[in-house]
């Protein structure tokens, strides 16, 4: 990659992923964040986890009954439950799928967003101790992700450790003092905290 620019990416929860071009010259870019499809299938993916919740809900009501007192209709709860197992492994199934399909396809943006701006490296926080507690998908997953399509891409890929990350100053990495919903700085400098 011939450019000298540095994009920063921070991977979210209300956003997918909420990224920063900082340019050779000093300068940085508006807040660029994820497309509208990705959102739009990280909506499909919040329905389907709603979904699977709803079932799990019923098919343990179900169970209930089943071991309950009620004999009488035994068999036919017996066909109803495994009914709903069968959806319930299903809906999982899809739910793995659809969110590796996220990871793949937020990493793509990420990537095309760095070449097309002449970054010669990608951001990213380590959240790999995350693992899979990350929420509706996997933050390490999405990492390992963008590694391996900035790599074919000539685009070097550095994790930053995380820690007052939001609290510190970003050029003379001194860490500020909360003030409301600020972060103060000892030269006067103040900064919209991060969330």
């Amino acid at each position: 990659v011939k450019g000298q620019n540095i994009l920063g990416v921070d991977l979210g929860k209300k956003k997918l992923f909420s990224s920063v071009i900082l340019y050779s010259d000093g300068n940085y870019s508006d807040e660029i964040i994820n497309s509208r499809i990705s959102h739009r299938i990280d909506e499909k993916l919040k329905r389907k986890l709603k979904d699977l919740e709803h079932l799990l809900e019923k098919n343990k009501t179900l169970e209930n009954l089943i071991n309950g007192d009620i004999n009488l209709f035994n068999s036919h709860l017996e066909e109803i439950r495994q009914d709903r197992v069968n959806q319930i492994m299903e809906l999982r199934g899809n739910i793995s799928n659809t969110k590796r399909y996220i990871a793949k396809l937020i990493t793509s943006e990420i990537v095309s967003v760095a070449k097309e701006n002449g970054c010669k490296e990608i951001h990213v926080e380590n959240l790999s101790w995350l693992e899979s507690k990350g929420g509706r998908w996997n933050h390490a997953e999405v990492q390992d992700f963008i590694t391996e399509f900035a790599e074919l891409e000539g685009i070097k890929v550095v994790k930053i450790y995380a820690k007052h990350t939001s609290s510190a100053h970003p050029i003379t990495g001194e860490l500020g003092k909360k003030r409301n919903r600020n972060i103060q700085f000892q030269n006067g400098n103040v900064m919209a905290e991060k969330g």
